[in-house]
């Protein structure tokens, strides 16, 4: 009975996060850092892998973190129909090996200004584009 209970609240929490604005999500999940463990079907195994962190601030949302090698601050822009983009991205230009390279590429033109829903499961928030998802998942205990 107790896990029925528990499985009830769980799914009435990831169903309650969907019909939220991208404002609100943003303030459920900002602060904390979000390590890119998949895009879209591929596990990435980096020892350091990329990562996210949202936040707020007096000119509003924006996100930032490292993309697995270089370092990248964007704005967020909050849509309408409670999808968000992140805008006006910025980052520093190191020199790093082939494989962060790549990772680095299709991280950032998956992520940079894109339409994308914030959602949640049972393991990870997922940034869904039309066609690809970055999983994240909270590296902090």
């Amino acid at each position: 009975m107790k896990k029925l209970i528990a499985l009830l609240i769980a799914v009435i929490s990831i169903n309650s996060f969907a019909f939220e604005s991208a404002g609100e999500k943003i303030d459920k999940i900002k602060g904390g850092q979000y390590e890119v463990v998949k895009i879209n079907e591929n596990n990435l195994t980096l020892s350091k892998k990329p990562f996210i962190v949202f936040d707020r601030d007096e000119n509003g949302y924006f996100a930032y973190g490292s993309s697995g090698c270089n370092n990248f601050r964007g704005q967020i822009i909050e849509n309408e129909n409670t999808s968000m983009k992140l805008t006006k991205v910025m980052g520093t230009k190191k020199l790093c090996d082939t494989l962060r390279n790549e990772i680095e590429r299709v991280f950032l033109s998956t992520f940079s200004e894109r339409d994308f829903f914030l959602l949640k499961d049972n393991d990870y928030f997922i940034l869904e584009f039309n066609d690809d998802k970055i999983y994240l998942k909270n590296n902090e205990k």
